[in-house]
């Protein structure tokens, strides 16, 4: 396994198993030899893990289980380690090896909203590209808005800009005294562009600038009120699943 992280740019590690009660366990003394063998380059080595379909294994847990989910339990599992060697690897996704096996009923997945289905081959393998765990998911319309209220006045949380096309909402609301608002987005993964909206959804601020360099909207108003934050790719192909923008708000009595 160590001389493969070597020259190889993706490893695909199985974990054939009949259900997701020790897939992860079954996998890690791989992915441990793995990641200690990439310590010394600095480099990380992008992995893929491989669950089976077929009758002998999850197969009849897919009867009663969505297709998603043993990643979801399996990526809860890596991000909980804590041992160097995790800094040697880049989970980036899964695959599920004999696709004609599975029941129809497996192929979209509702279970997890921030996994991104692709296939790639449907008569063998899919491959699903997953991204990192966003706490503000599902916030993708208005409607669906994660209200940043409660962080108080002055605050910095990230997010991801992942799957594809994904667009965040945000909602956060000022005090009759704590007024004027500021929104940031910083350390852009990707391109983003930000847009603000008041509680009728009319647009008030935005920017759009081109490239990485932060993005900035700002509102003064003479009462509270309660407003949008829409944060989406300039481009709706760019996406990042490992690495996550900063959005920071704050509101104050002084103008902006």
């Amino acid at each position: 396994m160590a001389q493969m992280g070597q020259i190889l740019d993706r490893i695909l590690i199985h974990a054939y198993r009949v259900s997701d009660s020790d897939i992860y366990s079954y996998t890690k003394q791989r992915m441990t030899d793995l990641g200690n063998s990439m310590l010394p380059s600095g480099k990380k080595r992008d992995v893929m893990i491989i669950f089976s379909a077929e009758s002998i294994f999850m197969g009849p847990y897919l009867t009663t289980n969505n297709m998603t989910k043993p990643f979801y339990v399996y990526n809860n599992a890596f991000n909980a380690e804590t041992g160097s060697w995790k800094n040697g690897i880049n989970l980036t996704g899964f695959q599920w090896f004999k696709y004609s096996d599975m029941s129809k009923k497996n192929l979209i997945s509702s279970f997890s909203p921030t996994l991104n289905f692709t296939t790639l081959d449907t008569t063998i393998i899919d491959t699903v590209i997953v991204c990192n765990n966003d706490l503000y998911e599902q916030n993708n319309t208005s409607a669906t808005a994660y209200n940043m209220t409660s962080f108080g006045s002055n605050f910095s949380k990230q997010a991801y800009a992942c799957p594809k096309s994904d667009i965040d909402w945000y909602q956060y609301s000022t005090s009759s005294y704590y007024r004027n608002i500021s929104v940031t987005i910083s350390a852009l993964p990707v391109d983003l562009d930000i847009e603000l909206y008041n509680s009728s959804m009319q647009l008030i601020s935005s920017s759009k600038t081109t490239g990485l360099g932060n993005e900035v909207v700002k509102y003064n108003s003479s009462r509270s009120g309660t407003y949008y934050i829409k944060v989406f790719p300039k481009n709706s192909n760019d996406y990042k699943n490992n690495v996550p923008y900063t959005i920071a708000i704050k509101k104050q009595w002084n103008k902006f």
